[in-house]
């Protein structure tokens, strides 16, 4: 099991669908979303990125 996940901090809360997958995929999520976005697929990987960062900016201890 996998310990339990820290909010999202300010208005990213309501994006809380988000946390988990960070959580379980990490490096391998923000990489494939950031390089289908590069690819001209529109997904928002440049957004993912910047969540992705303020996600390892919380503190989860």
């Amino acid at each position: 099991m996998s310990a339990p996940t820290a909010p999202l901090p300010g208005t990213l809360a309501g994006l809380a669908g988000l946390a988990p997958l960070l959580d379980h995929y990490g490096y391998l999520a923000v990489a494939l979303l950031v390089l289908l976005d590069n690819c001209g697929i529109p997904v928002p990987g440049q957004t993912a990125l910047v969540l992705a960062s303020v996600y390892a900016g919380t503190d989860t201890e």
